[in-house]
C-alpha cells in the first residue's frame, strides 16, 4: 500500500502529463491488417495448391507460416491499433487510467518487448486485473 503522498504525486502527475496523439489513422491500421490477411490466405493457397504432401503436413506449415507472419505482421498491426486509440480516444477516456505507464503506453512497450502471447497474455493481465483498482500504481512491463 503506498502513502498518501505517494498517492497524491502519482494522481497529480496521471492528470497533468501531456498525452500523446500517434500520427496514426485508421486507414494505417486497415492496410496493416489488410496486409495481414492477404498473406495468410496466400500462403494457405500456395501450399494447398502446390505441395504434393499430405493435407496434415500442409496445415503443419501453414501453421507455422501463420506463426511467423503474425509475430512480424501481427505485432505491428496490435501496434497501429493501440496508437489508433490513442489518437481517437477523448482525453477524459485515456486519463482514467490509474496506473503508471498508462495502459495503451504499455501495451505497446509489451508488443516491442515481449514475443506476441506473452505479450498479450500481459496486457490483458494488465487491463482487467491491475488496472482495476482504485490506488494509483507504477507498473513497468
Amino acid at each position: 500500500m503506498k502513502s498518501y503522498r505517494e498517492q497524491k504525486r502519482l494522481e497529480v502527475y496521471q492528470s497533468n502529463r501531456i498525452l500523446v496523439k500517434p500520427k496514426t489513422t485508421k486507414n494505417t491500421v486497415v492496410v496493416y491488417l489488410t496486409a495481414l490477411l492477404v498473406i495468410v490466405f496466400l500462403c494457405a493457397i500456395g501450399l494447398l495448391a502446390v505441395s504434393p504432401l499430405q493435407i496434415w503436413v500442409n496445415i503443419l506449415v501453414l501453421l507455422v507460416c501463420i506463426i511467423v507472419v503474425s509475430e512480424t505482421l501481427g505485432r505491428i498491426s496490435l501496434i497501429k491499433i493501440v496508437e489508433c486509440y490513442q489518437h481517437y480516444a477523448t482525453e477524459e477516456t485515456r486519463r482514467k487510467c490509474k496506473c503508471v505507464p498508462s495502459c495503451s503506453e504499455y501495451a505497446i512497450l509489451c508488443l516491442k518487448k515481449y514475443e506476441l502471447i506473452y505479450a498479450l497474455l500481459k496486457i490483458r493481465k494488465r487491463l482487467f486485473v491491475t488496472c482495476k483498482g482504485f490506488d494509483y500504481i507504477i507498473d513497468n512491463p
